[in-house]
């Protein structure tokens, strides 16, 4: 099923219909092809220690490299997960990746979810 086939069956089976019904938004018109595009409000975190969309752009056109070692904050076993057989499990048979650094920094607490 599609997104909306599947959100209108959990509508139904989680709320009462017809206070599903009342809060059904209103349809939003197609932009159309010579109306201008704003961006009101834009937010980054990437590899590298993007934080900024000015930053981002200097990643994209600048010859940096945003990949780095495993971050030492996350609990990960540092010295034991290497490995140089990929199909050992609990390892990884890389050094490096694309890692947001400051992620042990997120209060999941704030949102509500899981950390």
């Amino acid at each position: 099923p599609d997104p909306r086939v599947l959100a209108r069956h959990l509508r139904t089976e989680l709320v009462d219909e017809d206070a599903a019904e009342a809060h059904t938004p209103a349809p939003v018109a197609a932009v159309t092809e010579d109306e201008p595009i704003a961006i009101v409000g834009m937010s980054c975190r990437y590899p590298g220690g993007v934080t900024t969309p000015e930053e981002l752009w200097q990643l994209v056109i600048g010859d940096t490299d945003a990949i780095s070692g495993f971050p030492a904050d996350r609990g990960w076993d540092l010295d034991t997960l290497f490995s140089d057989d990929p199909d050992q499990v609990g390892t990884s048979y890389t050094r490096e990746g694309g890692f947001l650094h400051d992620a042990a920094d997120f209060d999941p607490d704030f949102f509500g979810i899981n950390p």
